[in-house]
């Protein structure tokens, strides 16, 4: 399972303090924390179902071949089903529910074939879409997500990745429509799919087994971005893994308002609609096809081999994440994203994982407890850097070769981190109990000091770690120094305690000096270096040490050098971006202006985006001029955020014409200009903030908009008046298909919501069945119930009765065009 890059890093955000609840403890495993116990094997799963859309339910009959491992019922899961006969050949047995699960009495048997057949209207893992006036979705649709345990839901069977079986399905829908299911593969459950909808099929020209379902309609380009790479990527993929695609035809089904960016089910995965982007954003998500392949990478790691466990879910995640990032360094065509670097985007890839894994999060947390043994947000990010550590460590043939042990001899099978661990030993002939302890199992990332003296004849390097935040890491120290005659000489030391010298005779003082220069270590590195030496490690041969050259550039005064970068075409737009960011940190405005007229949409918007904190004259100009005359709307984006910081009034002014999106292209576009209305705009903006009809989730995105609107008003008469409105829009959306969209108005109502929403609320909670979104209303009817009323509003007040009338006439005005509209 992925998300965009952009939607990745809100997801796992940067690294922040923990609350004391949230910190791993030292602890044994209690019972079942690792996975529930089973008494049964399940081998088969047999599904006959029948999907009906116009009720919103599901009904069907399931046979389940189980075998006997332990005394006592056989467990299944379940919310909510409507269970009509559980029986093993005609015999009705007994059963009983407690809590989500099915109790099935088999007596003796030390086998069965159990047959149960059920109706079920889900609120998740089964979704509905649904088309007609008013409404946020193009056309009818249903598909399924069971990642984690959400198939319970509409589907009897053991829900916990911790039994793989072999599932065979029969799914009819309505006439008319494509009918998917990955029948006849051996699978955990959450990987059962199904998706149906009157979808158009398209076949890769090359490889007829590829192929993707698509939203009727879409462009050809947009298929094709999706689909031509599939073929080359799963023949590299199979190269590496040293298995080639095990599971026949591969097919992508791209859907309306999925919940991520894509999920891997066996053979065929489910992806969002937004990667369905035309080429005018092509250069500003390059990262949309680096989920077609996120997902393509859980073919093998994740469904050919599954994490035996939410805890080892690095095994999947992680693998998936570094695979990925992997072809995109080495084989992304270059149509896809022009002026690519191999070098540069492998850095840009690590930067990312390192930036963001950092802190006390437990990867694989044997001993170490978090809330829940899948309460673990940086299985993507700290998952890939383990893998690149390795890969730094061992050299790149052992480290593949370890790939292929791991991957050939656990095919169809459950995993954990010890058999990865063994397959690298076993190819390297290196003791790695330590590496994976300290970087699988321990609850903390070291922090490291580097310091070099240069006394004329010899450079020191000192590199140490803090002896009081716990026992010392075991860490391989590479160091890149830049000499004075241009070229590149490398020390390599093991710090093995609280501090490590590396030593080398010069005859001259070093240009620069890299620390870990390959991104071997992940660790928060303080080092210092005069302005002029990190200058110097922007031509270092390394790509890393010259990203880690330009974000310490951006804490100095010096930035002709980055604003040299950033104006050089001929340098690769990863590298440029960064240079962008750091000269957004310097408060560069005059380089960052400039490199608005980059070639690249990806310089643009990076550009765009670290102008935010540069004030001077003429940013605001150039960023109107951005967001007037770019011809990529992700950077028309991006400038009215930033142009927003500057001169809310204008962009204020720009959002109230930018609200409408009519394709994905310019979904974000839509998104900024609806942020920027709830951010500035006045109460007169709350009807357009609230307007019904947009597509797929900008609706939710204008209620959350409109909400921060309603809270930044200061008068307690006005500020209730907008709630009612606000809340009376959150109360309807919490019907919604949906899911985020209810979590969506669910928090708006806790923030923003008045009394008018409590019995909205409570039929809620009487009706939803997601625990988590439960929650939600349970918080949203406490924060509504302790917030105090305006007061009444004082007599005579004119100003505030002609606000009134004008909102009035504004709510009356918005009907009569709604109601023409309609006609």
């Amino acid at each position: 399972m992925s998300a965009p890059a952009v939607l990745l890093a809100l997801l796992l955000g940067p690294r922040g303090a923990l609350a004391d609840e949230e910190r791993p403890v030292l602890a044994p495993d209690p019972r079942g924390r690792a996975a529930p116990d089973r008494n049964f094997d399940l081998e088969t799963l047999r599904l006959d179902l029948e999907l009906l859309p116009e009720e919103r339910a599901v009904r069907g009959t399931a046979e389940l071949v189980v075998r006997r491992l332990f005394e006592g019922p056989l467990v299944l899961h379940q919310v909510d089903l409507d269970i009509a006969s559980v029986a093993v050949d005609g015999e009705e047995l007994a059963r009983w529910t407690r809590g989500e699960q099915l109790f099935v009495d088999l007596g003796e048997r030390e086998a069965a074939t159990v047959s149960i057949t059920w109706r079920a209207t889900p609120r998740t893992g089964l979704h509905f879409r649904e088309a007609g006036r008013g409404l946020p979705d193009a056309y009818d649709e249903v598909w399924s997500q069971g990642e984690g345990e959400d198939h319970r839901h509409w589907f009897p069977s053991w829900d916990y990745p911790n039994d793989r079986f072999v599932y065979e399905g029969s799914v009819r829908g309505p006439e008319g429509w494509t009918v998917l299911t990955n029948s006849g593969l051996d699978v955990v459950n959450y990987l059962v799919m199904v998706a149906a909808a009157p979808y158009d099929v398209h076949a890769h020209p090359a490889a007829p087994d590829i192929s993707v379902l698509v939203p009727p309609g879409t462009s050809r380009a947009a298929v094709d971005r999706v689909l031509l790479p599939v073929a080359d990527m799963r023949t590299w993929m199979g190269e590496r893994a040293g298995v080639a695609y095990p599971w026949g035809p591969y097919r992508q089904v791209f859907v309306q308002r999925f919940l991520y960016g894509g999920m891997e089910n066996t053979s065929a995965t489910i992806n969002a609609d937004r990667l369905l982007g035309g080429p005018r954003v092509w250069e500003t998500r390059p990262w949309d096809v680096s989920t077609v392949a996120h997902e393509l990478a859980h073919q093998w790691y994740g469904d050919l081999l599954t994490c035996d466990g939410w805890r080892e879910l690095w095994l999947n995640e992680g693998f998936a994440s570094f695979v990925a990032s992997a072809w995109m360094a080495e084989a992304l065509p270059e149509e896809w994203f022009p002026g690519r670097d191999p070098a540069a985007t492998a850095a840009a890839s690590v930067r990312y994982w390192r930036s963001r894994a950092l802190g006390e999060h437990a990867l694989a947390g044997r001993f170490h407890q978090g809330p829940s043994p899948s309460a673990n947000a940086k299985v993507y990010v700290k998952g890939a850097m383990v893998l690149h550590m390795l890969r730094v460590m061992l050299g790149e043939e052992r480290f593949w070769a370890g790939i292929r042990r791991y991957t050939t001899e656990h095919q169809l099978a459950l995993v954990d981190t010890h058999d990865l661990q063994e397959a690298m030993e076993a190819v390297s002939g290196r003791e790695l109990d330590w590496f994976f302890q300290q970087w699988t199992e321990l609850a903390r990332t070291p922090e490291l000091r580097v310091e070099s003296a240069y006394d004329g004849e010899e450079l020191v390097v000192t590199v140490r770690q803090d002896p009081d935040r716990g026992p010392p890491f075991t860490l391989p120290v590479t160091v890149s120094v830049g000499t004075a005659a241009g070229e590149s000489l490398r020390l390599e030391g093991w710090l093995d305690d609280a501090e490590l010298e590396l030593r080398t005779p010069l005859e001259a003082p070093p240009r620069y000096v890299a620390f870990d220069p390959d991104g071997g270590l992940l660790a928060e590195v303080s080092q210092r270096q005069e302005p002029e030496a990190w200058a110097a490690q922007l031509e270092a041969p390394e790509a890393l040490a010259r990203l880690v050259a330009i974000d310490s550039l951006a804490e100095t005064d010096l930035s002709e050098p980055l604003a040299r970068l950033l104006a050089d075409e001929a340098v690769d737009p990863l590298t440029r971006s960064v240079a962008a960011e750091a000269l957004g940190k310097q408060r560069s405005a005059e380089a960052l202006v400039a490199g608005l007229d980059a070639r690249h949409g990806y310089v643009r918007e990076a550009a765009a985006e670290a102008l935010a904190g540069a004030p001077g004259d003429g940013v605001a100009e150039a960023l109107t001029r951005a967001v007037l005359r770019d011809p990529n709307p992700d950077v028309q984006a991006r400038a009215l955020l930033s142009l927003a910081r500057h001169e809310p009034a204008r962009a204020l002014q720009l959002a109230r014409r930018l609200t409408a999106s009519s394709g994905h292209d310019e979904d974000k576009r839509a998104a900024a200009a609806l942020d920027v209305m709830g951010d500035h705009g006045v109460p007169a903006d709350l009807g357009a903030l609230l307007a019904e009809g947009r597509p797929r989730r900008l609706g939710s995105h204008g209620l959350a908009a409109a909400g921060r609107l309603v809270l930044r008003q200061e008068d307690a008469t006005r500020r209730e008046r907008l709630a009612e409105r606000v809340t009376r829009v959150a109360a309807d959306h919490l019907e919604d298909l949906d899911l985020r969209v209810r979590q969506r108005a669910l928090s708006v109502l806790e923030s923003a919501g008045t009394k008018e929403a409590v019995p909205a609320l409570e039929r809620f909670l009487r009706e939803e069945r997601v625990e988590s979104l439960r929650g939600d209303a349970r918080a949203a009817l406490k924060a509504i119930r302790a917030r105090k009323e305006a007061p009444p509003p004082r007599p005579n007040e004119l100003e505030a009765r002609l606000q009134a009338l004008e909102e009035r006439l504004a709510e009356l005005e918005e009907e009569r065009e709604a109601w023409l509209q309609g006609r």
